[in-house]
């Protein structure tokens, strides 16, 4: 995140940051210099620029296990589907558990964004 300060009250000013009248705008990276130099009124933020090269929320992702309930509770169908889809071998597998418990055991990725961090307490 790049940080974009616009010098308001002072002919120059010197410090974590430098800016003069001619060349009033100053940049720096770093969130506790921004805010330092807003604090001090001889500066106002203009903008604050994403990093391009930075990892979005879209991009972040979590790695884990599927849930060996959640998998027993589809059917048998879509439980081939899927195993087909995470191109697990299921040769001489003749019940849903087969199914299930293999792909449980495959480590899968998902984007952060859409998964469900909140824990359930609820007792069964």
């Amino acid at each position: 995140m790049k940080y974009h300060l616009r010098l308001k009250k002072a002919i120059s000013y010197t410090g974590a940051v430098c800016a003069t009248r001619k060349e009033p705008d100053a940049y720096t990276e770093d969130k506790k210099v921004a805010d330092a130099a807003v604090a001090s009124g001889y500066f106002e933020l203009v903008e604050t620029i994403p990093d391009p090269d930075a990892e979005t929320p879209d991009e972040i992702t979590i790695k884990g296990h599927l849930d060996f309930d959640d998998l027993m509770s589809m059917t048998k169908d879509q439980l081939k589907d899927l195993a087909a889809k995470l191109e697990i071998d299921t040769t001489g597998f003749k019940v849903k558990e087969d199914y299930a418990k293999a792909i449980n055991a495959v480590e899968v990725e998902a984007p952060a964004d859409e998964i469900s961090t909140e824990a359930d307490f609820s007792e069964e």
